[in-house]
């Protein structure tokens, strides 16, 4: 391009550094009007001239002087015409130069804002931070006051004909927040399926551009912007937001990774507070009944006994070891409460087992008073079923006070399984933290138990499409209760849940 413009310029009779548009134009227009002055003056010769010239010119004939003035005046042209030429050539290439500093200008001020959109989108690795940077900085370079990014939910890819995206960050009205966009169909399932971007319109007539978000071949999400009124979007705008999404992709993609990583080193955190408070907690649990069992033995072996302190002796040894085996069977009863996947067609009679828990309790000296319809089948073997009863009324037994009362209600497609009693009840801010493993109101540690009666209970019942929560008695104690799918219902966790809140806003009389 340089040497082009030089070339022509030197034809044109100009030199390189005062070329310029002006430049030409004042060129030729100095030609042209050198030109017009020189025919005329040639033509005016050529007209009057021939009858008076005198000396050497005197004989030669008229017809000869305007022939050669003629020629003169063509070669005169002819000059003019051919730096015309030049000029007219060299304010093309000055044109073209334009132009493409024009675009070069346009281009490196495309990339300076891809750089900055890219740098902020990276200033911090928080995946929200980054949806939000990215969804911001893409409406203001492409002047649009609409749009939002979708995401692939996590453990699901986009190739999957079933999977959807969800609106992460949204700008303007477009979308809400958490909406799922399918992607079996539409201009985002057909972006996201052929891997480039596309423009889409509306019913409204808006133009909306559709950029997937790809890295290293993984779908990630889209990236939706729609244009303001009147306005349409087009090749430009496709490549600019195309190249931006390729920028930013790769900062989404770790911050995924970091996020990924976030939660696993909090599971790993809770997992080892877990661990630790486990064997505090067995320790110190499987600690008394042993003590008992080997201060007991160590006795008998010793000293001489009469029958009656031999027996005595001998009964808290086995009174020792039955509740050791106890802690056992609770921690084998936790671990396979998580393996265990609930049977789906199993049902139980849930009065008929009530009934046979509590009269084993009465057996003990531990009487249950009852409130229960004549049957009730619910969703679950009568394994875990079991499990539940004795658990709620092992824990009322031992945290709360007598009477302790069993109900069961049942309420559209959920039953609901009620434990009463008339302790001192659960503080409003412990009622979540008692269905945690391991936690246990008695920091005194002289009640036996271990906090997992309740997780237990909790895990078989949100298993199967219950929940479990814990209110308060009208007139003192706790209400602990679990509601349960009834036979010949879908479990759903969602229903379930709806059921629990619902009940836990009302009375134990209104509920029960």
């Amino acid at each position: 391009m340089h040497e082009l413009l030089e070339n022509e310029a030197r034809s044109a009779g100009l030199r390189r550094r005062d070329v310029s548009l002006q430049t030409v134009n004042h060129r030729r227009m100095e030609l042209w009007a050198l030109a017009v002055s020189v025919v005329t003056t040639i033509a005016v010769i050529a007209s009057i001239a021939p009858g008076r010239m005198t000396g050497l010119l005197a004989d030669t004939p008229s017809s000869t002087v305007r022939i050669a003035l003629g020629l003169l005046a063509f070669v005169f042209v002819a000059y003019v015409c051919e730096k015309e030429v030049h000029l007219r050539r060299l304010q093309e290439v000055l044109l073209d130069e334009r132009i493409l500093t024009r675009a070069f200008a346009e281009r490196a001020e495309q990339l300076v804002q891809l750089a900055e959109g890219a740098r902020a989108v990276n200033a911090d690795l928080d995946i929200d931070h980054v949806f939000a940077r990215l969804l911001d900085r893409a409406l203001e370079m492409m002047d649009a006051p609409v749009g939002s990014v979708l995401v692939v939910d996590s453990g699901r890819r986009a190739s999957e004909s079933t999977a959807s995206l969800r609106a992460a960050c949204v700008r303007g009205g477009g979308r809400a927040i958490g909406e799922e966009v399918s992607l079996r169909h539409g201009p985002v399932a057909e972006a996201v399926r052929n891997g480039r971007a596309m423009i889409a319109e509306d019913e409204d007539s808006t133009s909306r551009l559709i950029v997937p978000l790809v890295h290293r071949g993984d779908v990630l999400g889209a990236l939706e912007v729609s244009a303001a009124e009147g306005r349409v979007f087009g090749e430009y705008e496709i490549q600019v937001l195309s190249v931006f999404a390729d920028y930013v992709s790769v900062s989404i993609a770790n911050a995924r990774i970091l996020s990924d990583e976030r939660t696993r080193v909090a599971e790993l955190t809770k997992l080892d507070e877990m661990k630790s408070e486990f064997l505090s907690t067995v320790s110190h649990e499987l600690k008394t009944p042993l003590t008992s069992i080997i201060g007991s033995a160590s006795v008998m072996r010793r000293a001489p006994l009469s029958d009656a302190e031999r027996d005595e002796f001998l009964e808290s040894i086995d009174r020792q070891a039955r509740r050791l085996a106890e802690m056992v069977d609770q921690l084998l009863i936790a671990g396979r409460v998580e393996e265990e996947r609930p049977d789906p067609h199993v049902s139980t009679d849930l009065v008929a087992l009530a009934r046979l828990v509590a009269s084993d309790f009465e057996r003990g000296g531990r009487r249950v008073e009852l409130d229960l319809p004549s049957t009730c089948f619910v969703r679950c073997a009568d394994g875990p079923l079991q499990q539940i009863l004795v658990n709620l009324l092992d824990n009322a037994f031992k945290y709360g006070a007598t009477p302790v009362r069993l109900e069961v209600a049942t309420r559209g497609a959920m039953v609901v399984c009620s434990v009463l009693d008339r302790g001192p009840g659960v503080p409003a801010d412990s009622r979540e933290l008692i269905f945690q493993r391991f936690h246990r109101l008695d920091a005194t540690g002289t009640k036996p138990g271990m906090g997992l009666g309740l997780p237990i209970v909790r895990q078989i019942a949100e298993s199967v499409g219950g929940r479990s929560w814990v209110d308060v008695r009208p007139g003192g104690g706790a209400a602990v209760r679990v509601t349960l799918p009834t036979a010949g219902t879908s479990p759903s966790t969602h229903d379930a849940a709806g059921t629990s809140d619902r009940l836990g806003n009302r009375t134990a009389v209104e509920a029960i």
